[in-house]
């Protein structure tokens, strides 16, 4: 039983293959047969011949699975490199010009070799049916490859731009077939690319955009320049920032310079110029923080400070008035030391309510 032991570990070591792993545990079965007939008159050994003999159907049979799962995994490798390659090999042949080229490719290249030793690696592996999908699959982009050359060569005039049938040209559009929207005759049409396609966009939504549909950037129209735009978004950005906010006011415009352009830099899409926008930008944004400290309340519209003085004056509950009057104050106070809160929102809501 030693010695049928010490065997399997040493048969288990070279089994390299799937069909060795069956042929070494044939010779080791036949072996426990023989020991097993000549002790067939004691039980007790008996049982241990039935374990042992389990014993090595599992570890050959796990050794067997290993081994399948590795040759798998190996050829499939095998073959997804082999399509690169191959896909490699259609593109070249499509530029060859004569019938002598694709020949003298398939004869000498480096490549063609290689799917030629890919296949033998395959057969070496035991993978027939790859390996002769694979020598299929390249004599197929040979022969393609031939015919459709005679084909060109027949049917073609002037490279590939003109198809001659008999007396008749014909011109060939190779562009590739996008759908796009183009703008015709002050309307949005709906257009296939190198065809006559045109089909009119009659949504209503997308026709009330028209005023926009000449802008190329999203920052500039013909009424906002983009520095102007690039001032108003790092303006609104900066409301309730005391920091920023005293940051511009207090440097100077090489600083806010600065500033600017580390705003502008993941915006990319908005097309500012550096050296152009971002210095028009800078002179914008001190004038409008400058306008903001000056004329305090005139910053909202004549509508809503008309509508907060008539509030304010017939407001009937005094009581109430005086109140509000605190936590607004006291709302002011709060927000220029730390600027916007959830409880300003809450204040705010209540003077909705209010009005």
């Amino acid at each position: 039983m030693k010695l049928i032991a010490q065997s399997v570990i040493n048969y288990l070591d070279i089994c390299n293959t799937p069909g060795k792993c069956d042929e070494y545990l044939t010779k080791v079965t036949v072996q426990l047969e023989t020991i097993e007939s000549k002790f067939a008159d004691f039980e007790e050994f008996i049982v241990q011949l039935a374990e042992k003999r389990e014993e090595l159907y599992n570890a050959f049979e796990s050794r067997k699975v290993q081994l399948v799962a590795e040759h798998n995994q190996r050829a499939s490798a095998l073959m997804a490199s082999a399509d690169r390659i191959l896909k490699g090999i259609r593109n070249r042949i499509k530029n060859f010009k004569a019938i002598d080229e694709i020949n003298g490719y398939f004869a000498s290249d480096l490549m063609i070799d290689r799917i030629r030793e890919t296949v033998q690696q395959l057969i070496d592996l035991g993978d027939n049916v790859k390996a002769e999908d694979l020598k299929s699959k390249l004599k197929t982009i040979h022969q393609d490859a031939i015919r459709q050359l005679k084909d060109k060569q027949a049917l073609y005039e002037d490279g590939e731009n003109v198809i001659r049938l008999g007396s008749q040209r014909f011109a060939v559009n190779h562009q590739a077939l996008e759908g796009t929207i183009i703008r015709k005759e002050d309307y949005m049409y709906f257009h296939l690319t190198g065809t006559g396609f045109f089909e009119r966009i009659t949504d209503e939504q997308l026709n009330e955009t028209r005023d926009v549909w000449d802008s190329s950037i999203v920052s500039e129209t013909k009424d906002v320049y983009r520095g102007e735009y690039l001032a108003y978004k790092l303006f609104q950005e900066m409301e309730g920032a005391n920091e920023e906010i005293e940051f511009v006011e207090t440097s100077d415009l090489d600083a806010i310079v600065s500033r600017v352009q580390t705003y502008m830099g993941p915006r990319y899409d908005e097309s500012y110029v550096k050296g152009v926008n971002d210095r028009d930008a800078a002179r914008i944004l001190q004038a409008l923080l400058l306008l903001r400290n000056k004329i305090g309340l005139l910053k909202y519209s004549t509508q809503a400070r008309a509508l907060a003085a008539v509030f304010w004056k017939l407001s009937e509950n005094d009581k109430s008035k005086q109140l509000l009057n605190a936590k607004v104050k006291s709302m002011g106070r709060a927000s220029e030391l730390f600027g916007c809160s959830d409880k300003q929102k809450e204040y705010i809501k209540e003077i909705e309510n209010s009005l």
